[in-house]
């Protein structure tokens, strides 16, 4: 290969660390790439969605590491787990809606008042109190990350209230 300069904008501005070497890093998630990220020296990038799993892959690495004669305080590695930490917030901002509307529905109240008050905060409501007893009102459409409060009624009274993951 050969070198080339990279341009950056504004370098003057000094918001990019420009004199410092960047060493190389490598996605490495099988053992084929961890023996490649390990003979190269490079540092190793991997994405984790849960505590257990993190913990195998960085031993499987740590071993691979020491296979190819690395010292193990070379290994530089670095673990993502922002997508697992916003798939959680998405869902607990997306709930939030449905709970507080849950919250908000009288004992007091008809299938019919669970209804107007879900298309006043415009969200999606279907009356299911001849077939299963609910009023279901749902935060957006589907496919994802769609939730629900299940008002539950008998002889029009509500005996329940419920949020639900609806997809």
């Amino acid at each position: 290969g050969h070198r080339q300069k990279i341009a950056f904008l504004n370098p003057e501005l000094g918001l990019i660390n420009l004199k410092d070497p960047v060493g190389l890093h490598i996605s490495a998630y099988g053992p084929r790439a961890r023996r490649l990220t390990a003979r190269l020296g490079a540092g190793w990038l991997n994405f984790v969605g849960e505590v257990a799993g993190g913990v195998t892959a960085m031993n499987a690495m740590k071993e691979t590491w020491a296979e190819a004669g690395r010292a193990a305080g070379d290994l530089t590695a670095v673990a993502f787990a922002l997508l697992v930490l916003m798939g959680y917030a998405l869902i607990r901002y997306k709930s939030h809606s449905m709970e507080a509307f849950c919250e908000s529905v009288p004992l007091t109240a008809t299938p019919q008042s669970v209804l107007a008050q879900a298309e006043a905060q415009q969200f999606r409501a279907n009356d299911q109190v001849e077939t299963r007893g609910i009023v279901a009102v749902f935060n957006q459409r589907s496919p994802y990350f769609r939730f629900a409060c299940n008002v539950a009624f008998k002889a029009g009274h509500v005996i329940g209230r419920r949020v639900r993951a609806a997809d």
